[in-house]
């Protein structure tokens, strides 16, 4: 995680196999996962900044979420409200859901209560159900959530000069690193 005071933004460098076990997505999904985010939590939302990747050549999802001045952590009492509020309920000590979706890791710092006593769920593991599509379609009412959106205020920013800076750090990182193994490779 990268933060950028200057434009108010998280950058987060996501691996979309990391916990697939835990939500039953496809790797694939991953993408889609940031869409229902993006619709469930649309205080917090994600904004695709770029594909890149590790020194192995493994991909990474960039992405990245506005910045929230925290006035604490809310409690359990307000989490559960505020998920109800979204149509999860709990389906066990960690998790709630609907016929759709379960969401998990809504907790500690995941949760933020701003001064206003809103709460913004930074990343919370979302579990699919049912087909990406599908989901979709029933929180916005269409599959193409681009399509969907029909004011400027709501379709995507383009990719900020920070965020591009962002990414090439990433790649230059993963070149150097995967190039450093190559050469100890040869050495053997």
């Amino acid at each position: 995680v990268y933060k950028n005071t200057a434009d108010g933004r998280h950058y987060k460098v996501k691996d979309p196999y990391a916990k697939a076990p835990l939500k039953g997505n496809a790797p694939e999904d991953a993408i889609y996962e940031h869409l229902v985010h993006n619709l469930l939590f649309p205080e917090v939302p994600y904004r695709f900044e770029g594909i890149g990747s590790n020194y192995l050549g493994d991909v990474r999802i960039i992405l990245s979420q506005p910045s929230i001045q925290s006035a604490g952590q809310p409690t359990k009492v307000q989490i559960d409200a505020a998920m109800a509020a979204r149509g999860l309920y709990p389906e066990d000590k960690y998790t709630y859901g609907n016929e759709w979706v379960s969401v998990t890791d809504v907790e500690g710092d995941n949760v933020l209560e701003d001064e206003n006593g809103g709460l913004h769920f930074i990343d919370p593991i979302i579990k699919f159900k049912r087909p990406a599509r599908q989901i979709l379609e029933q929180y916005d009412g269409s599959e193409s959530v681009p399509e969907a959106q029909s004011s400027s205020e709501s379709k995507p920013e383009p990719a900020s000069e920070e965020s591009k800076q962002i990414i090439d750090k990433v790649n230059r990182k993963s070149a150097a690193r995967k190039a450093s193994q190559t050469r100890v490779s040869k050495a053997a």
